[in-house]
């Protein structure tokens, strides 16, 4: 009996916490740099926005480590489309290290079948919930 009261109050809650996020999720998608939520959480957000997550670096690498990630990120097996960072492409402006491998990492990932492990990148990249898309630079998501 009690067992079964605890399962239930267990679901009660996880259904609460879901209908809050999927009712709120500004406290995750508005921010750019959250860390991958999990469990439940991935599902609410998912849901809720139908896109994402999307591979980006984090704040703060060095320029070293920002142009390594666009090389293997374009370069290795699997290799994401890098065309529109290129000159002239649709996210070649604003001309950053940081822009490019923001869209070369996101693309790896997706171009690898969005597995968690194809945003490592020697641990310098998290996910973000707030589509980095802009005017005619789009994500893949």
């Amino acid at each position: 009996m009690a067992d079964t009261m605890r399962k239930k109050t267990s679901l009660l809650l996880l259904s609460f916490f879901l209908l809050q996020c999927l009712t709120n999720t500004s406290s995750i998608s508005n921010s750019v740099y959250n860390h991958t939520p999990s469990g439940s959480v991935t599902l609410a957000v998912t849901i809720s926005s139908g896109r994402g997550p999307w591979c980006l670096p984090l704040q703060g690498l060095t320029s070293e480590e920002l142009q390594a990630n666009i090389q293997e990120a374009c370069r290795r097996p699997g290799r994401a489309d890098c065309s529109p960072i290129q000159k002239g492409g649709p996210c070649y402006l604003p001309d950053t290290l940081f822009g490019h491998a923001s869209y070369a990492m996101n693309a790896y990932y997706y171009a690898n079948g969005k597995k968690e492990n194809n945003c490592y990148f020697n641990a310098t990249a998290t996910f973000i919930w707030k589509d980095p898309s802009y005017e005619n630079c789009v994500y893949p998501s």
